[in-house]
């Protein structure tokens, strides 16, 4: 089993949390709790609404960078979680997902979704 490993984007301040400054909690195989781990966060009006939580797919890109939900790969696809075949793929805007499968071989990420707006 891989180890369950999240990064998360700040949308107020519109940045990555930098390592460390949340907990991530695992309660299992859908549910886990974020908890603030910096006065930064936890003194300010901390909710857990401004975050958008991104977790790690298990594999790496072919220049050894993690891949992550959200990500941007050299083609324009996103990384994302597809419900109905329980599994993450790259979502090319309307045209098809596609399977990672050795993404090590193939995959770039350039980006991340938040960073488009």
């Amino acid at each position: 089993m891989r180890s369950r490993k999240y990064r998360a984007w700040d949308k107020v301040r519109q940045q990555y949390v930098p390592q460390g400054e949340f907990v991530f909690r695992d309660y299992g195989e859908t549910s886990f709790e974020m908890i603030p781990n910096c006065q930064e966060y936890v003194y300010v009006n901390y909710k857990q609404e401004d975050f958008i939580i991104e977790e790690y797919i298990g594999r790496k890109d072919k220049i050894g960078q993690e891949i992550f939900e959200g990500d941007i790969d050299r083609d324009g696809g996103e990384v994302m979680w597809n419900q109905d075949t329980c599994q993450f793929v790259i979502n090319y805007e309307g045209i098809e997902m596609q399977e990672i499968k050795d993404p090590e071989d193939w995959c770039e990420i350039i980006g991340n979704i938040n960073y488009k707006n």
